[in-house]
């Protein structure tokens, strides 16, 4: 059994080290001022996506929960038509970053994280949410 999970867990961190590189490319092409963005905002929406739901089957309910927020967001952009400025880039930062520190500290624990260290992250996913949210 211990060798399926430990297979499992390292299927997780593999999914999710190529999803974060996924998302930065994504976002580095965006700040690069690409000319045509969508296939950026669609590249960085799947990539968010897919480390969500990893996270979400291995019941790593904080790390899911930043990760959704951070869906929510560029699903605005993609879906809604809000204009990707530079707070919703410097958040989308943010969210990798500390997503990567995350998926290092869950890798090495194979459990959840405290909420403390990206209480800031979730606060600034909010307020950026709330801030170009059109409904």
């Amino acid at each position: 059994m211990s060798s399926e999970m430990d297979e499992i867990w390292e299927l997780f961190a593999d999914d999710g080290a190529q999803a974060l590189d996924a998302m930065e490319a994504a976002l580095d092409a965006l700040s690069d001022g690409a000319d045509d963005q969508t296939p950026h905002i669609s590249a960085l929406f799947r990539a968010v996506h897919t480390f969500k739901g990893n996270s979400r089957v291995l019941g790593l309910s904080v790390v899911e929960s930043r990760a959704h927020l951070a869906e929510d967001l560029i699903g605005l952009v993609r879906d809604d038509g809000v204009p990707i400025d530079e707070g919703i880039m410097d958040v989308m930062f943010l969210a990798a970053d500390t997503l990567r520190v995350m998926l290092e500290d869950v890798a090495a624990t194979r459990a959840d994280v405290e909420p403390g260290p990206s209480e800031d992250l979730l606060d600034q996913l909010k307020s950026t949410i709330a801030r170009v949210d059109p409904k």
